[in-house]
């Protein structure tokens, strides 16, 4: 059960260091403003993550720092109480034009959100940064730093982590444009051991419902491409054609509309997968073709036989309510499908499983079309999770779901529908979750 307190935290930094984008990759929300334009984030903005329509954690994206050093300068002249310091200086600087953003961003803090501090690990640090870092130190509450690494090197300056060291209580490194769900979960479990005595048991439960939400959305994606596999294998087309016109350009006609009506089965299910992890501005329409040779679903459509058989057709005669309808045997009937061969059952589902493990490892914090995924990530699901490296258990299982869906066998294919399942979702789990 969800607490109806809701962990918050505020999401604080420079200007363009990468702070909308981690907003948007810890909410799986697409929608956050991320521009590379300095000062695009003008006002402190909530963006709460929701799992079964309640809000368990609230993210604010904030304005980047406005004058730092003023605004340190100040704290350090302060001599009130130091639990009252961020009150104090919003109450005095609300109306102060130089400090719009820094009461913007700090109005989250006062009531008790916890401080995430975002900083580029990719170059040294500045005075600038050196300014926020001492700022939040001074005021005395729980916060740790977050080093977006914008490349793959997780390493960063040496004077960039004393700084760090010396200002926050815990350091964490993440890249929020490439970030997956296991970075993610990392992340989270961190910001509850931001120090000994900030620790919020509403935030372990939404952790808890966090993982289970996950698990859910494994077992809904596994069934949807069980949808998948049933649609296609099930699939047939037939075409009508005289006799004495008939010739090859008929069949490769009725194979291509074919092999348009797998790839739009395949497109359907593809989109309900990405609705599901809630990628709402990504455009996947040749994310699949482009990482998985096409070629391999085109060929076990071109190696399908057709069927011919004659054909009596009915049609009009005019003028006549009596016998409206004359008999025209010179129709030849041609039809493709269901495909028979094991292989495209197969290749279907390792489209499935790439697509998904391109989804799942797409960071909603990108903004471009790209795969999203590094050469070594595909090459370590194509060696570790496809079908080619399936034990004889599980490939015995797709034999046999692939034989009832043929033989239509209601009792037999109930059966094996839900073995498959399970072996799809283990196969998802396997994909995602650490091991």
């Amino acid at each position: 059960m969800i607490s109806n307190v809701t962990p918050e935290f505020v999401i604080i930094g420079s200007f363009n260091e990468g702070k909308s984008s981690l907003v948007s990759t810890l909410a799986e929300d697409d929608t956050v403003p991320v521009d590379p334009i300095a000062g695009n984030t003008s006002k402190t903005r909530a963006f709460p993550l929701i799992f079964d329509g309640k809000e368990i954690i609230r993210f604010f994206d904030t304005p980047g720092f406005q004058n730092p050093e003023l605004m340190l300068t100040w704290m350090k002249k302060y001599t009130g109480p130091s639990k009252d310091i961020l009150k104090v200086f919003i109450v005095e600087h609300k109306n102060d034009p130089e400090f719009k953003n820094e009461c913007e961003l700090f109005a989250p803090v006062l009531k008790g959100a916890g401080i995430i501090y975002v900083i580029d690990g990719s170059h040294s640090v500045t005075d600038h940064a050196r300014a926020e870092m001492e700022i939040l130190r001074l005021t005395g509450l729980p916060r740790m730093s977050v080093v977006n690494c914008k490349n793959s090197d997780t390493s960063f300056p040496a004077n960039l982590k004393i700084d760090l060291l010396k200002n926050f209580n815990s350091i964490r490194h993440l890249n929020a444009c490439q970030s997956t769900y296991t970075d993610r979960i990392g992340l989270f479990e961190c910001f509850n051991r931001i120090s000994e005595d900030w620790y919020q048991p509403e935030f372990s439960i939404a952790i808890d419902a966090i993982k289970r939400d996950w698990d859910n959305r494994n077992k809904t994606a596994s069934k949807m491409i069980l949808l998948l596999l049933e649609a296609a294998l099930t699939t047939n087309l037939s075409m009508d054609t005289q006799e004495e016109t008939f010739d090859s350009t008929g069949e490769k006609k009725l194979k291509l509309k074919f092999e348009k009506k797998i790839k739009a089965i395949e497109k359907l299910v593809y989109k309900k997968i990405q609705d599901l992890y809630k990628h709402n501005m990504f455009n996947s329409s040749s994310l699949i073709d482009s990482i998985f040779p096409e070629q391999l679903l085109v060929d076990k459509i071109q190696q399908c036989d057709v069927l011919y058989s004659k054909k009596s057709s009915f049609i009009a005669r005019a003028g006549s309510f009596l016998k409206p309808y004359r008999i025209r045997p010179d129709l030849e009937q041609i039809k493709i499908g269901a495909v028979k061969d094991i292989q495209f059952l197969f290749i279907l589902i390792d489209r499935a499983f790439l697509f998904y493990s391109c989804i799942i490892n797409r960071a909603h914090g990108r903004r471009d079309n790209d795969l999203g995924m590094s050469t070594k990530t595909i090459q370590d699901v194509k060696e570790k999770h496809l079908t080619m490296n399936w034990d004889e258990n599980k490939k015995t299982i797709c034999s046999d779901f692939f034989r009832s869906v043929h033989e239509n066998n209601r009792k037999k294919k109930k059966k094996m529908r839900l073995r498959i399942q399970a072996v799809l979702q283990e196969s998802l789990n396997n994909m995602s979750l650490p091991s």
